[in-house]
């Protein structure tokens, strides 16, 4: 009897344990430990191609296991310098740039073509009306090596001009081109939206003159000129291929949205970039954004980076890009 009741006992003890870890394992279970969040890093500028990624960032549109780090840059050499350092993974970036980055083998990957058109040659001079009229004239130029600089010279050299003979060109920081044009202290200058809605209303005696698109176009069968969209490192590209197809496509999402909301898009870029409401709700109509993505870039850069090779191929790096440029889904 002593012997059964201990073999019950035993049984009983064995039937517990495997009872309470049974019990202790799906208590585990149903904790789910949190996932690492991962870091997107951002190298923008202060201006349109920017905005669309800012909606992207406030709306949580790739979910709460995604943040984002904003790095910003203000010249082409300092986003080189970026991209060089592998500083981000994601960069708003002049097709210009891209094309030089490429070609110089740094490893990145266009996904889209987001800004069109181009600058606008702003003058206080109201018998400025052609790209002849600016013989003999001294032209502030902002963001070197930027497509702006770049056509700005390609449709100054068709016009029979040659640099530091026919005209001068100055170099100027952004901020201080634009407060010289509004104060009035120079008579010619090259700059981008929101900066010239910004010229335009706050002085009244400058003109917009002749606007980089619209040449363009008329060379071009009224085809936009590709001004700038985001590329990847080719290790970002690699390692999160399903990520960089969701990042474009909310990408997408957003730019619509920017269009058709300028006035809230107008808020979220003036609280992170820092341009006032005003001059970014008015300039918003005035950009040309439209997305184009990699699968469908190179027919449309291809001409694009024809011209500019014609003219110096330095600018790109030498070459057209082959396709190996393009994100390919």
């Amino acid at each position: 009897m002593k012997k059964c009741l201990k073999i019950f006992c035993l049984f009983g003890m064995i039937i517990f344990i495997i009872i309470f870890f049974s019990a202790c394992k799906k208590e585990n279970e149903k904790i789910e430990v949190p996932k690492e969040k991962i870091i997107i890093k951002l190298g923008v500028p202060k201006a349109p191609p920017t905005l669309p990624l800012l909606r992207v960032i406030d709306s949580k549109a790739l979910g709460e296991n995604y943040d984002f780090q904003i790095e910003f840059w203000d010249s082409p050499e300092v986003l080189i310098g970026m991209v060089q350092s592998n500083q981000c993974d994601y960069f708003a970036s002049p097709l210009t740039v891209t094309a030089n980055l490429y070609n110089k083998g740094l490893g990145v990957r266009l996904t889209n073509i987001a800004s069109w058109g181009g600058g606008s040659v702003l003058s206080t001079n109201k018998n400025i009306k052609d790209w002849k009229d600016l013989k003999g004239k001294t032209i502030y130029m902002t963001l070197k090596s930027t497509p702006d600089d770049v056509f700005t010279h390609y449709f100054l050299n068709r016009a029979g001009f040659k640099e530091g003979i026919d005209y001068e060109m100055i170099y100027s920081p952004m901020a201080e081109a634009t407060n010289m044009m509004i104060s009035g202290k120079v008579e010619i200058a090259m700059n981008i939206e929101p900066n010239i809605s910004t010229i335009l209303s706050k002085n009244p005696n400058v003109t917009e003159v002749i606007n980089i698109g619209d040449e363009w176009k008329k060379l071009h069968d009224g085809n936009s000129l590709p001004g700038a969209g985001l590329i990847t490192t080719v290790k970002f590209a690699e390692e999160h291929p399903d990520l960089v197809i969701k990042i474009e496509e909310e990408y997408a999402k957003a730019l619509k949205w920017v269009i058709e909301n300028p006035s809230e898009a107008a808020l979220l870029g003036e609280k992170i970039l820092e341009i006032k409401k005003e001059s970014l709700e008015k300039a918003i109509p005035n950009m040309e954004l439209k997305y184009v993505g990699a699968e469908n870039a190179k027919e449309v850069l291809d001409p694009y980076y024809k011209a500019i090779l014609d003219f110096d191929k330095k600018m790109i790096g030498g070459k057209i890009p082959d396709e190996k440029l393009y994100f390919k889904k």
